[in-house]
């Protein structure tokens, strides 16, 4: 593989290039790699390599999809903050909840930060990604529910 870049997300480092035996772009967790050797060979950089600025959410990158997201007015401040995504804007809500709406190549990435964020996020489109959320959530209610008493939305002892 020829590593063109390295980039870190989610706290861990990735080196990103050119796969010869896939023939095409891919990134590698190093700490995944179990051998590397030096060689004296050298190679050009592509002039038009740039894959993460454009698409990417975290680390994959291809074809845009847009994807819209409310985000509750105790939420605003902290997306407010950062830059998410190059192609990020914001509209700013009457009650002081956002949408957000970015421009991103796969779901599962956006997928896995809305699911920590909880209610305090809805997706608005595409309506794939709010099936997946969807489904995770049913499935992290039915490992949950024994926590939770019978009122709604309040945190309970342990039953059985």
């Amino acid at each position: 593989m020829r590593g063109w870049s390295s980039a870190v997300c989610q706290q861990r480092a990735h080196v990103i290039g050119h796969d010869h035996l896939r023939n095409g772009l891919r990134v590698f967790a190093v700490d995944r790699i179990r051998s590397a050797s030096l060689t004296n060979r050298r190679f050009e950089i592509p002039e038009d390599f740039d894959p993460f600025t454009r698409t990417a959410f975290n680390m994959i990158w291809g074809e845009t999809q847009e994807v819209k997201i409310r985000l509750s007015a105790s939420q605003a401040p902290y997306v407010h903050e950062r830059t998410w995504h190059p192609s990020q804007k914001i509209e700013t809500g009457p009650d002081g909840s956002i949408i957000l709406a970015l421009h991103v190549v796969d779901l599962w990435e956006v997928k896995f930060w809305l699911i920590g964020l909880g209610v305090e996020a809805t997706v608005l489109g595409p309506i794939e990604l709010a099936k997946e959320i969807g489904v995770e959530a049913y499935k992290l209610a039915k490992v949950y529910r024994r926590f939770v008493t019978k009122t709604r939305d309040t945190p309970g002892k342990e039953r059985g």
